[in-house]
């Protein structure tokens, strides 16, 4: 490890990997830089681990300047808050509900109960500072409670959080750790607990594999009991603390070809969920079927056949349909493109914007707000001056 910390006069080199047994003056070094040694690791730590590092810091002008400390404080404001800073000092009680999360999950929050420790109180937190896993905010539309969830006498603060933003920061096993921050009268806390997280697997891409970009199957469990026509996939690139629509409307069939895209990241993931809207700016996740295990991706180093997608229309199923009319097709790039709806008569009922929410197959439904009558339908999809056409039934 090599680290450069600031200061003033010039720059301080931080050596890890040596003791430092040996004279200042042995070291090879330009004057005046001023490095220091320090032992080091590697070290090793799993997740909710934490280290204790203790360091003796001896300026290099000579060995009887051991007590350098204030004068190392004088060169550097980062150095005197290394020194001030004592950390998050103050563990919370903290618990989150439902103690088990899967699509069956009820609600559109999940809720944390805080109990502070003595001589804090429930109203002295600081609700915007808390985030859940580092990431998750609390819900700004929720309501915000002071009581005694769990009878102790000790009064507690309830806060909730979106569902489906705390879904997607957690892996599936009976004993997942979460980990809550914020601060307290103005001091750092943190508080811990377990849930158990039920849900599919989602796999290929499988944790540590790397991907270069074109097109890769990603395939996943479709939930026993769970009645899901349709899902999207989402996609982050920096270990789920940020996700993009990367495909909606898509069949619920186990398997959907994804188009990598050209990025470089070791924190991949994607997701398959279930959205209220197609719209990749404006989306709202109600469930959450699968996360995968972070995979990497490797930027464009040369030309590989992929596998191409296609432009097709497979058409309705079932056919004929009752009171929906679920429209399964493929698109080979994110051009723009539309799906209309048409009676026998040629009249125009309905129209989709179907392109830019990426390639190969996905579901359209027509019918899920307004009832359409039962007849029969014209399905059209356009895009780039190409059309496909296809016949629906409706019956009711």
């Amino acid at each position: 490890m090599v680290a450069t910390l600031r200061t003033r006069p010039s720059p301080t080199t931080f050596f890890a990997g040596i003791w430092p047994t040996v004279a200042p003056s042995s070291i090879p070094s330009p004057t005046n830089d001023r490095r220091f040694l320090l032992p080091s690791g590697p070290f090793t730590l799993a997740p909710g681990e934490s280290l204790v590092v203790v360091a003796a810091i001896v300026v290099g002008d000579g060995t009887d300047r051991l007590s350098s400390i204030a004068k190392l404080r004088d060169y550097d404001d980062e150095v005197q808050r290394l020194f001030d800073n004592p950390g998050c000092q103050i563990a919370m009680s903290f618990t989150l509900t439902p103690r088990a999360l899967s699509l069956r999950s009820l609600g559109h929050w999940v809720t944390g109960y805080l109990e502070p420790p003595g001589p804090w109180t429930p109203d002295q937190i600081d609700v915007a500072s808390v985030r859940l896993n580092g990431t998750v905010p609390v819900d700004g539309a929720a309501p915000i409670t002071i009581g005694d969830f769990n009878g102790n006498g000790i009064a507690d603060l309830a806060l909730k959080f979106d569902r489906a933003a705390v879904e997607l920061q957690l892996v599936a096993g009976d004993s997942v750790p979460i980990s809550l921050s914020g601060t307290v009268a103005g001091q750092c806390f943190t508080g811990r607990d377990t849930i158990r997280v039920l849900r599919a697997a989602v796999t290929p891409p499988a944790a540590g594999k790397v991907l270069s970009p074109g097109i890769t199957t990603v395939r996943w469990e479709i939930p026993a009991g769970v009645d899901i026509e349709s899902v999207a996939l989402l996609r982050s690139f920096d270990d789920g603390a940020n996700w993009q629509l990367a495909a909606s409307g898509l069949p619920n069939s186990g398997s959907y070809d994804w188009n990598v895209p050209a990025f470089t990241t070791h924190q991949a993931r994607v997701a398959v969920v279930v959205v209220e809207s197609s719209d990749e700016r404006d989306y709202v996740v109600d469930g959450v079927l699968g996360v995968s295990g972070m995979f990497s991706i490797q930027g464009v180093t040369g030309v590989t056949p992929v596998k191409k997608a296609e432009f097709a229309l497979r058409g309705v199923t079932p056919n004929p349909a009752r009171d929906v009319v679920r429209v399964s097709f493929s698109l080979p790039d994110d051009r723009a493109a539309t799906l209309e709806l048409f009676d026998v008569s040629g009249r125009q009922l309905a129209t989709r914007r179907v392109g830019g929410t990426g390639v190969g197959w996905r579901v359209v439904e027509f019918g899920g707000r307004g009832k359409l009558p039962a007849g029969v339908y014209i399905i059209r999809l356009t895009q780039g001056g190409q059309s496909l056409t296809t016949r629906a039934a409706l019956v009711r």
